[in-house]
């Protein structure tokens, strides 16, 4: 019996399928709220593309491929390229040691990091989500610095102590420089947008302006935001903090059901 590689291919792609889906119900059970906000169909594009970004740190077992995806959830989707979180890539890149032990370090150093900015019961992040609603967009300005990098570096340690202490001054300044330049290139241009922008970098990750975990449309624009940026600064604004506010009480209502 011979087998056609266009048969092969059919199966290829078959058994990745069959693993999706396996992956999507491990998923939907350790990242319930996120199951709950985002449907469906955007948790599996989610999913889909953790599996393709795991497949290109060169992961390849299901453990390895499950336990990276449900990191680009907790840490978000470039958590293997954010300054944040440079051990990430220390460990993907260390070909020193075999699959299963990079897996086993990774597992240790994520779960670390997660007690250390979360708190042992959220009570980090739930700490942060409290002051944001109140959270100038703007203020630099006002802040008697002539430096903005050394401004937004202390907007990060008043916001978020933790894990302005995990990532580190220098890694912070990384993330701000990067974050620069990627507002500019979404049109994010005015004091109030480039900040708005580095706060979400920060407290969502690096890329999250390309997560499907986050709805906020930052590739688009109406004609008023064309020519005013800090009025898409302030849609962009009022569309994360109801996000958080959702993520928030769907969280409240998991741990009281």
């Amino acid at each position: 019996m011979k087998v056609r590689p266009s048969q092969l291919e059919t199966l290829y792609h078959a058994a990745l399928q069959g693993f999706e889906n396996r992956a999507v119900e491990v998923l939907q059970k350790l990242c319930p709220r996120e199951w709950e906000l985002l449907g469906p169909d955007t948790f599996r594009h989610k999913v889909r593309l953790g599996l393709e970004r795991a497949r290109k740190n060169q992961l390849a077992s299901e453990n390895a491929l499950l336990l990276f995806t449900h990191l680009t959830f907790l840490l978000g989707i470039g958590f293997d390229r954010d300054p944040q979180t440079p051990w990430a890539a220390e460990i993907l890149s260390d070909t020193s040691i075999d699959e299963v032990e990079r897996v086993e370090k990774m597992y240790q150093r994520s779960a670390a990091h997660c007690q250390e900015t979360l708190g042992a019961k959220g009570e980090f992040i739930d700490a942060v989500l409290r002051k944001l609603p109140n959270e100038p967009s703007d203020g630099f300005k006002e802040s008697g610095l002539s430096d903005f990098e050394k401004y937004m570096l202390r907007r990060y340690l008043l916001l978020y102590p933790e894990k302005f202490r995990s990532a580190g001054e220098e890694r912070l300044m990384d993330l701000i420089q990067s974050g620069t330049r990627e507002a500019a290139s979404y049109g994010l241009t005015s004091e109030r947008g480039r900040t708005l922008y580095l706060v979400l970098a920060f407290l969502l990750g690096s890329e999250f302006a390309k997560d499907p975990q986050y709805p906020l449309a930052l590739d688009q624009w109406s004609e008023s935001e064309r020519n005013e940026p800090d009025l898409k600064a302030g849609r962009v604004r009022q569309q994360a903090l109801a996000y958080l506010k959702r993520w928030q009480t769907a969280g409240a209502d998991q741990r009281s059901g």
